[in-house]
């Protein structure tokens, strides 16, 4: 099951790549769903010096691992591997930035989801869910980036933490 999710940010598409790719341990500072990051694991691509980004989201524990990072086409893609539900086969995500115009990014984000067995009956309820996460992402990276600062259902997080 694939979710494709689009969005212009209007800022510089190196302004979008610093907070979304070169930060990548930073999530917790602008998205809503992560009250905890951080990175680890030896490196297994150039441009990074790690390779797991670990985090406590508003769902429990989870890690992805770096499957691409390319800053000349603006691109960062991972894999869920661990914190996903028990009736997902594999989770991953990528990240393509392309530029619109001086001061605005296109952004995509593709998630793809692969079930075990015969629990892909639940990919239309999966699909609204991740669909909404994926939007709540997305806004987050938007506004934090184009406000530089977090967004006000962030700032709600941090002060119920």
């Amino acid at each position: 099951m694939k979710i494709i999710k689009n969005l212009t940010i209007d800022k510089p598409i190196a302004d979008v790549w610093d907070v979304l790719a070169n930060k990548f341990a930073e999530i917790d500072l602008w998205s809503s769903l992560i009250i905890e990051s951080k990175v680890s694991g030896e490196s297994t691509l150039e441009a990074v010096d790690y390779s797991i980004r670990s985090t406590q989201t508003t769902g429990g524990p989870t890690q992805q691992q770096l499957t691409e990072f390319d800053p000349q086409n603006f691109t960062i893609a991972y894999k869920a591997i661990s914190g996903t539900p028990p009736f997902f086969k594999s989770v991953n995500a990528k990240w393509i930035l392309n530029k619109k115009d001086e001061n605005s990014t296109y952004l995509t984000l593709d998630f793809e989801v692969k079930f075990k067995n015969i629990t892909f009956i639940l990919a239309p309820l999966v699909k609204i869910k991740l669909g909404k996460v994926g939007d709540v992402l997305l806004d987050d990276l938007k506004y934090y980036v184009e406000n530089e600062k977090p967004h006000p259902r962030k700032l709600k997080l941090l002060s119920a933490v």
